[in-house]
C-alpha cells in the first residue's frame, strides 16, 4: 500500500527484481476491520510495540520504505480516527509523530505515516 506508481503491478521481493513493491514505493500492510468503539484500544496496543525512542521492534533489521510505519484509515489524515491515534500515543508515552503519507514515503524512526 502507499505507492504512487499506478502503472505497474507490484510483486514481492524476487531474484529478478521485477516490479519489486519496495522499489515501486509500496509498504507492507495488514488489512483489519476494527469497531470504531475499539479503535483507540487497538492503537494503544500498536504503540506499545514501539521502543522508548519510537523505534519498531524490527527497525534495525527490516529497513526501507516498504517497512515504514503506516496506518491507513478512511479519510486519511482528516479521519476522525486520527484523534484516537493522538490520544493513544499520548497514553503510551508520546513516542511518535504523525505525517500525511503521500506514497513513496521514507522509513523514519518515530514517525507514522497516515494515509
Amino acid at each position: 500500500a502507499g505507492g504512487n506508481n499506478g502503472k505497474t503491478q507490484p510483486c514481492y521481493h524476487n531474484l529478478q527484481g521485477k516490479n519489486d513493491y519496495g522499489k515501486l514505493g509500496h509498504a507492507e500492510v495488514v488489512g483489519m476491520k476494527i469497531p470504531a468503539s475499539k479503535y483507540e484500544d487497538f492503537a494503544r496496543e500498536y504503540f506499545k510495540l514501539l521502543g522508548p525512542d519510537g523505534s519498531r521492534p524490527d527497525q534495525f533489521g527490516d529497513r526501507g520504505p516498504e517497512y515504514r510505519n503506516l496506518i491507513g484509515v478512511p479519510g486519511g489524515k482528516e479521519s476522525p480516527f486520527v484523534q484516537s491515534l493522538l490520544s493513544a500515543t499520548k497514553k503510551e508515552g508520546d513516542k511518535v509523530d504523525f505525517a500525511k503519507g503521500k506514497g513513496n514515503d521514507a522509513d523514519l524512526k518515530a514517525l507514522v505515516w497516515i494515509m
